[in-house]
């Protein structure tokens, strides 16, 4: 299996040079301003990056956390409006708190009379279409000061993944677990829910959209009870969904796809990880190799790891970084499971500077501040339910970028 794996790795890196065509040279800047795509280096499953950039950003703790709790998701539609989400250890209550430019306060959060209150997701269009979204399915939009709950797709009842378009456009992927885990994709059109076929057999795990509101999706293939199947991405065009192919080295059970982020139209970002069969060791510590990959409209593209350890499995029963997400600029944020996180700016990577003291922590959501260099972070400490700890952080901007 290790030399399988070997033999494996060493094929994408050759892909991967191959749809590059000038190896490992320097990524050109990827802005909203440039019809430039980014040339990112070859894959490289072990291998450090000679060179980062300096630092140009700190995280720094806002002081807002829970105990016995996880905070999931973030968004800020305003230069002064953020709204962050989370839930109990135990998913029996929400978390919701929102930001105006200066402080965090706690926010009443939606509720209903039975099941699950804990709250997965938090998106927004505009500072005036801000949506929550449980983790049994649920969804509530902000309106007068409250909450109004905009039900939920019929079938769904557990949640995988929501954002939101545009007032009258609302996206949400889920599950049937009473109905042996069937994936379920729905749309919300300003005044209902409607059932979209799906883009693969198995689960959608993953939603984003860019912009031309340009919908991507990740998923898997093949039996949804299992799991095991090919991952695979896909985008909606409007009427159908359209495969995008992945390289068939990277159609394999043990590759799993984590988050999807849509870039420019017709271009997105994906991040995973490669279960090799067998325990991965570097300075005495194990670790998941683990790639990021950019769709450039014609063929997959690669970037090194920014570290040798950043998928390092830091927490215990966790095997991967946390996530990716838009840095709002063409670039990305990676949040690894040591509390790091790194930013890739459309030349290099740079570890930036965070919180000191939270080795086993993990960012699970991003978003950055309209109009200024500034970001928020949120993510949990994902280990026993008396020992969780949900965070926000806040990037403050060090030198010139």
């Amino acid at each position: 299996m290790i030399k399988k794996w070997a033999v494996i790795m060493a094929a994408v890196v050759a892909l991967a040079a191959c749809s590059d065509g000038r190896g490992g040279a320097v990524p050109t800047p990827l802005t909203p301003r440039r019809a430039t795509d980014p040339r990112p280096a070859p894959f490289e499953a072990a291998a450090v990056q000679p060179t980062l950039r300096p630092a140009w950003g700190v995280w720094k703790d806002t002081g807002i956390s829970e105990d016995q709790a996880y905070m999931n998701s973030v968004a800020a539609p305003g230069s002064r409006d953020a709204w962050a989400v989370g839930s109990d250890a135990f998913n029996l209550v929400g978390i919701v708190k929102h930001w105006d430019g200066r402080r965090w306060r706690p926010v009443k959060p939606p509720r209903k009379k039975k099941g699950n209150n804990g709250l997965l997701v938090v998106s927004a269009s505009t500072s005036g279409n801000v949506w929550v979204f449980g983790e049994e399915g649920d969804a509530w939009r902000r309106e007068g000061g409250g909450w109004s709950h905009q039900g939920r797709p019929s079938q769904i009842d557990s949640l995988h993944a929501a954002v939101v378009v545009s007032p009258r456009e609302v996206w949400v992927a889920g599950a049937m677990s009473w109905g042996n885990w069937s994936p379920v994709v729905a749309r919300w059109s300003g005044a209902s829910w409607t059932t979209v076929p799906t883009p693969f057999e198995g689960a959608v795990t993953s939603l984003s959209v860019g912009s031309g509101r340009q919908l991507w999706a990740i998923g898997r293939e093949g039996d949804p009870r299992s799991g095991e199947g090919a991952p695979a991405v896909a985008r909606w065009d409007g009427e159908r969904w359209r495969a995008v192919p992945l390289p068939d080295l990277l159609r394999s059970k043990g590759v799993r796809l984590k988050r999807i982020v849509a870039a420019s139209p017709g271009k997105a970002w994906i991040a995973g990880s490669v279960d090799t069969g067998a325990v991965q060791v570097r300075d005495d510590e194990e670790y998941t190799p683990g790639f990021v990959m950019y769709w450039n409209g014609h063929n997959w593209q690669s970037l090194n790891a920014p570290s040798h350890d950043a998928f390092l499995s830091g927490t215990p029963g966790v095997d991967d970084f946390g996530t990716i997400a838009s840095d709002g600029r063409g670039g990305l944020w990676l949040g690894d499971a040591h509390a790091r996180i790194w930013h890739y700016d459309g030349r290099a990577w740079a570890a930036e500077k965070t919180v000191s003291g939270n080795k086993w922590y993990m960012a699970d959501g991003f978003a950055s501040i309209p109009g200024s260099r500034r970001a928020i972070a949120v993510g949990g400490k994902p280990m026993a339910e008396e020992d969780s700890r949900g965070w926000i952080w806040m990037r403050h901007p060090v030198a010139s970028e």
